[in-house]
């Protein structure tokens, strides 16, 4: 398997150091049990990715229930068919766009999203739809980080704010809407909204640059005229002699956002 042959391949492998490191086991974990998943349930998961969560809820549901994931990336959806052969799991994956899902009315005891809503063109229909196919009195949740609120420690703060406004704005297509998700779910007629923030630390310049991108977003700032490039370049050897020195931080900010359908 070569990079050039599967294009997903970078990503994937991006996607499972994330998805390795203690931080995200962690609120993947609180996730779901927010969701209070029982034996019989049928989950839904928008975003899949390569399905690891869906086949985390399938072990929680049981023969009884089913667990399925949607992903608009056929690749995405390849793999997580990939995964869960031979497991036995009541998994099912199929390739959808979150704003037209597949499925008849009322199908899910819970609907689920995760680090998605930032990616849509459209989050309001989204949100409708898995409402939607959620039954009535089910659970929808939808997880999201707010960009704005990242913070980046460093001895040229002024270029970290400028870096960090280039991605919430135009950068990430939805980078507050961490902050908008409990207004987006209510106003879409969800009851009992619970909200729980997520912080995530970075001590790590490697894995925050995995999980955050942002010296992929300086030089984008600095292509896009945002940011000159000497100014640049200063910042990311700030970050790597804070990195050398032992004294790196970062923190993001996102949010577990969950209601019940009535």
């Amino acid at each position: 398997m070569t990079t050039h042959e599967h294009p997903f391949l970078p990503a994937l492998q991006r996607l499972d150091s994330i998805r390795a490191a203690a931080a995200t086991r962690s609120y993947k974990r609180q996730s779901l049990e927010c969701l209070q998943l029982a034996a019989g349930d049928h989950f839904l998961d928008v975003g899949c990715g390569s399905g690891d969560d869906v086949m985390s809820a399938a072990r929680i549901v049981g023969t009884g229930g089913k667990a399925a994931g949607v992903d608009i990336n056929s690749a995405a959806i390849a793999e997580a068919w990939r995964r869960a052969a031979g497991t036995a799991l009541p998994v099912d994956f199929c390739v959808s766009n979150a704003d037209e899902l597949p499925f008849p009315d009322q199908s899910f005891d819970v609907s689920r999203s995760d680090r998605v809503f930032q990616h849509l063109a459209d989050p309001e229909r989204a949100i409708d739809e898995m409402i939607r196919v959620t039954r009535r009195g089910g659970r929808v949740q939808v997880v999201d980080a707010d960009w704005e609120a990242l913070v980046i420690d460093s001895s040229v703060p002024e270029i970290g704010r400028e870096v960090i406004g280039y991605m919430t704005g135009r950068a990430v297509r939805n980078g507050r809407i961490g902050r908008q998700l409990p207004g987006l779910l209510s106003r879409a007629g969800l009851a009992s909204l619970t909200v729980v923030p997520l912080a995530r630390t970075f001590f790590d310049l490697k894995l925050m640059e995995e999980v955050v991108g942002v010296r992929r977003h300086a030089e984008a700032a600095r292509e896009a005229g945002v940011l000159a490039a000497d100014a640049v370049e200063n910042w990311l050897a700030d970050l790597e002699a804070q990195q050398a020195a032992g004294r790196f931080f970062a923190a993001a900010l996102g949010f577990i956002v969950q209601g019940q359908k009535s």
